[in-house]
């Protein structure tokens, strides 16, 4: 089936096309118009607003590929200029050319600079006094100074006799 849009843009570009064409030649010999150097050329863009879609989809290409401005592109559908509008377009997220040559140059010039040098590290020397000192670790999973003690049996000598070890009498 098919819808009323359809029907409308076959009925424009069959039937009134045609009658259109010849109204413009019938302009040009009335004026005396050679066709080639001055020629008329009538608009059937009101004509053709009834498919939204299609014009939505054309305009936004031809905006998008840097053919025609935003602000022109609102003026087509009767809208009126907006911010940055008038300047032209082109992909890249959509930046105006102007800045689109400075971005690339900026780009390449990136990536033929030398990379920068690493950052020089500076170490501080600090006096340690006895006084500073921070006091030593006593921590398993820290080294400490001091040797370490040994250590004492635990309950009674007999369970530990018992077990194979000998009571440490040095504590």
């Amino acid at each position: 089936m098919l819808n009323t849009e359809a029907l409308i843009n076959h009925w424009l570009s069959v039937s009134l096309g045609g009658l259109i064409e010849r109204f413009e030649r019938g302009l040009e010999r009335l004026f005396g118009m050679d066709g080639r150097r001055d020629y008329v050329d009538l608009s059937v863009e009101a004509l053709l607003r009834t498919d939204l879609a299609s014009q939505a989809e054309a305009l936004a290409k031809m905006v998008q590929g840097g053919v025609m401005k935003p602000d022109e592109a609102r003026k087509h559908i009767g809208e009126g200029p907006a911010d940055g509008g008038d300047q032209l377009l082109v992909q890249r997220q959509m930046v105006p050319l102007a800045i689109a040559a400075d971005l690339a140059n900026a780009e390449l010039e990136k990536l033929t600079a030398p990379p920068p040098p690493p950052p020089r590290r500076r170490f501080h020397r600090r006096t340690v006094t006895a006084a500073t000192a921070a006091p030593p670790c006593r921590h398993r999973h820290h080294p400490s100074p001091t040797p370490p003690r040994a250590k004492k049996p635990r309950g009674n000598s007999r369970s530990n006799l018992s077990r194979g070890r000998k009571h440490d009498t040095r504590a």
